[in-house]
């Protein structure tokens, strides 16, 4: 085999394993802002709970960031687990809530 012909394999797999981390990456969003629709939900303690462990611990807001719970709910605020302070009002823009300039996108 070629020099060139090693280069081309190389760069093939290379754009394989981009597209599957990509693909994988998308799934999983996915199948996390399925479970922000179900927050809250009755019969979903424990799913609720969840996403106010990982938002508390990881000190993040959503999938990607806030605006996740915006879509979701009609941009009326976020969970309290989003907040910098817990009991502090934590609605509205602008209010003191984890966003993707100080925390990270949660895992």
């Amino acid at each position: 085999m070629g020099r060139t012909q090693r280069c081309l394999l190389c760069l093939k797999v290379e754009l394989f394993i981009f597209n599957l981390i990509f693909w994988f990456d998308r799934y999983a969003q996915d199948d996390l802002k399925s479970g922000l629709r179900r927050y809250g939900a009755p019969g979903e303690p424990a799913l609720t709970q969840a996403w106010d462990t990982v938002q508390t611990e990881f000190r993040c807001c959503g999938v990607q960031n806030y605006t996740d719970w915006f879509e979701l709910r009609n941009g009326t605020g976020v969970p309290e687990s989003c907040c910098l302070e817990h009991g502090a009002p934590c609605s509205g823009l602008g209010a003191a809530w984890w966003k993707e300039v100080s925390a990270p996108p949660c895992p």
